[in-house]
């Protein structure tokens, strides 16, 4: 089952925008926000098809539609003042896949090598990284390293990985490790793609390096908090090999203990790491069990064996990381929140209901059950935000 299937397009083009609060309108409406709020265009320039006046949200106070979104059946006359602007904004995730580029990424993985099940699963049409780029800050790194001198001389890279039929360079002949970097951003396919090879690198297996590389691109946890263009970040670790260390002529050997300092490093850093494990191997299993628990998600290594359960574990974790927070452009009283008033798609949300919104923080409304899967699964959903003035200060 294909990505867009199973998500949709999850939030591409999705309008989120807001009502009004505040108070000392023009009372004669027009220009100062004070009438109806059915006439803004959209920015063309934002994916989600915000605009930048209150007009947004295609209602007016007492519930007629406006030009946009369909009539409201409560009558919000009184709910609020009409001077400043409630905008909002799906919060977008930053997503860093590190992906293992050895030798063995070219071994049978249900008909496909595993790097061409992997590579398919992210960047076909219907692929992750196309279906979500626009809602998703997507960053990639790609790593291999030189394989170990004494078993490649003479031996032919046969003996080492079986099928590849041709000697690498060894330690002290390539660069180490040799990473394929892309930063993450919004809207960044053509990127990713034009530095993705259709081949592994081919090496061993510096996993801490790139892990190392990718903590260095992200923000601090604090950053994170202060920043309100910034979303939460996670790293998906994809591995089908034991980490090992040739670099700078070194004796290669077990990098596990480097790659769980790696992983503290970035949980450190408020970084939430998920693990796919490509392999079957119990040595590896165990140590990926560990990265995965220092990468407290809550979800131990995804063990996909086909490129369809691939697909399926990739959508699960994007999917759940573009969540359902929406930021606004301002603060809310803490306790105060449900004095107002939250809709999409004309259809009222219960303040605190298990189906309904909730205030995430004092900056980010969070819809909950059935109503965050309706807005994920509906790509022209629109949320309407309303609260009494004092309630909402407004950047």
């Amino acid at each position: 089952m294909g990505v867009l299937r199973l998500i949709g397009s999850l939030g591409l083009a999705i309008a989120l925008s807001g009502g009004l609060c505040g108070c000392g309108a023009d009372a004669s409406g027009g220009s100062s926000r004070g009438g109806s709020r059915g006439g803004a265009a959209s920015d063309p320039n934002d994916p989600f098809g915000n605009t930048s006046s209150d007009t947004a949200s295609g209602f007016d106070n007492t519930g007629a539609a406006g030009s946009t979104g369909a009539a409201s059946t409560v009558d919000r006359s009184g709910v609020g003042c009409a001077s400043a602007n409630v905008r909002a904004s799906r919060v977008k995730p930053t997503v860093y896949f590190v992906v293992d580029g050895s030798g063995s990424m070219s071994e049978n993985f249900g008909g496909p090598s595993r790097w061409e099940a992997l590579r398919s699963a992210l960047m076909d049409p219907d692929g992750l990284i196309p279906t979500l780029e626009g809602v998703v800050e997507f960053g990639m790194v790609i790593y291999d390293g030189p394989l170990d001198p004494l078993a490649a001389v003479g031996a032919g890279l046969d003996a080492i990985i079986p099928g590849l039929g041709a000697v690498i360079p060894t330690a002290g002949a390539m660069e180490c490790p040799r990473l394929v970097t892309a930063d993450a951003a919004l809207n960044n396919f053509a990127t990713i793609d034009s530095l993705y090879p259709q081949m592994p690198l081919g090496g061993s297996t510096p996993t801490h390096k790139a892990l190392q590389w990718a903590n260095d691109n992200l923000a601090d946890e604090m950053a994170v908090q202060l920043d309100t263009e910034l979303g939460p970040q996670y790293v998906i670790l994809a591995t089908d090999g034991a980490p090992n260390d040739f670099c700078d002529g070194g004796a290669g050997g077990d990098a596990s203990p480097q790659v769980i300092e790696a992983a503290n490093v970035g949980a450190a850093k408020g970084v939430k790491m998920f693990v796919i494990s490509l392999a079957s191997d119990a040595s590896l299993q165990a140590h990926l069990d560990q990265v995965a628990q220092i990468g407290n998600t809550g979800q131990p290594p995804f063990t996909p064996s086909s490129k369809d359960d691939l697909v399926n574990v990739l959508t699960e974790i994007v999917g759940g990381a573009v969540g359902c927070d929406v930021a606004l452009n301002g603060e809310i009283q803490a306790g105060q929140e449900c004095s107002g008033f939250v809709e999409v798609n004309g259809v009222p949300l219960g303040c605190n209901d298990p189906n309904g919104w909730q205030l995430k923080n004092e900056r980010t409304i969070e819809l909950v059950g059935s109503a965050c899967q309706d807005f994920q699964a509906n790509v022209d959903a629109m949320l309407y935000a309303d609260f009494p003035c004092g309630v909402f200060a407004p950047e």
